[in-house]
């Protein structure tokens, strides 16, 4: 698994959504 990867995914994602509940 690629944690660099992983963790560019869930910025990309709170990028698009920064109102999250998380």
């Amino acid at each position: 698994m690629d944690s660099e990867g992983t963790y560019l995914c869930l910025s990309l994602i709170y990028l698009q959504h920064p109102l999250l509940p998380y």
